[in-house]
């Protein structure tokens, strides 16, 4: 028995509402949930964000008070540093850097005693600041060497002028001795000069500072320059030059001769790897660098006396 249309359309549309309204409510249920647990978040971030203030003004509290209690001492230290005389600093470095080396730079200085290290030359007091730059630019021992020699007037005047600046009475043999072996040198007679320089510095070790032995000076006077005080450095810096130079050599036990300067094979070899221009200005170098700083002792310890 078919159905009368109007009846199935008013029920067509009974049902789609029926539906709408389910549909509705599953919407209202999504929404109600998905506003709850926004007001939920909400309130967390809430309460999150008032700890945090909290925090922060707990903290700044603190700190203000570790500040407030931190103040004295402040304007205790301001107060000393304001009356801190630090000018024995300035001095300290004027009197333990070397004259010719004051133009380096911390780079420079470290470049320079490598250079010594390797090379047994003592570049303390003279030669002055542009040689120097000369000698540590070389790449390699051979244009260190060239390098040397070609500016080997200029280092001759300074060490001339060195000398001249050794004034105490008991230095004057020293001087003497020093200026005879470095006119030596200028006159072309390398070795008489690298056997006088030599002796000279023996007699330092010997005489002006009274040491018996060569390996009691040779323990005395080795140390790294940079481990010493501010004030020690430029003498460090010569005495470890002169302990380098008295390297055990002993010509009857068949040593081979070293090739930088060394005061013992100088005194007891006469080959060619030692006697040479170059080891002969090294030990001008280091035989009038040695005499100044021993001068300059002299003049320290009368004045102390003095004083």
């Amino acid at each position: 028995m078919s159905q009368d249309p109007e009846q199935v359309f008013s029920q067509s549309i009974a049902k789609a509402l029926a539906d709408a309204v389910k549909k509705q409510r599953v919407f209202d249920s999504v929404a109600e949930k998905l506003v709850a647990d926004a007001e939920a978040w909400r309130k967390q971030v809430a309460a999150i964000t008032n700890d945090v203030a909290t925090a922060a003004i707990a903290q700044a509290s603190v700190v203000n008070q570790i500040n407030e209690m931190l103040r004295p001492i402040q304007d205790a230290l301001d107060r000393a540093y304001a009356n801190l005389d630090l000018s024995w600093v300035a001095e300290a470095l004027e009197a333990g850097m070397p004259p010719n080396w004051r133009e380096f730079d911390g780079a420079d200085v470290d470049r320079i005693l490598a250079v010594m290290d390797e090379t047994g030359w003592c570049l303390v007091w003279s030669p002055r600041a542009d040689v120097i730059r000369v000698l540590i630019a070389a790449d390699d021992a051979d244009a260190r060497h060239e390098a040397l020699l070609g500016v080997k007037q200029q280092v001759v005047v300074d060490l001339v002028a060195c000398l001249d600046g050794v004034t105490h009475d008991d230095s004057k043999d020293y001087r003497r001795a020093g200026e005879q072996a470095v006119r030596a040198f200028a006159d072309g007679h390398v070795e008489a000069a690298q056997a006088l320089a030599a002796s000279v510095i023996s007699a330092i070790i010997n005489g002006g500072f009274r040491m018996p032995s060569f390996g009691d000076a040779r323990a005395r006077f080795s140390g790294d320059p940079k481990e010493a005080s501010i004030r020690a450095f430029r003498e460090q810096a010569v005495y470890n030059m002169v302990a380098n130079s008295l390297q055990r050599y002993f010509a009857d036990r068949g040593d081979p001769v070293p090739p930088n300067f060394s005061r013992h094979a100088t005194a007891h070899s006469v080959a060619a790897e030692q006697y040479n221009e170059v080891n002969s200005l090294a030990s001008l170098l280091l035989s009038v660098a040695f005499t100044k700083e021993a001068d300059v002792l002299m003049h320290d310890a009368e004045a102390r006396g003095a004083a």
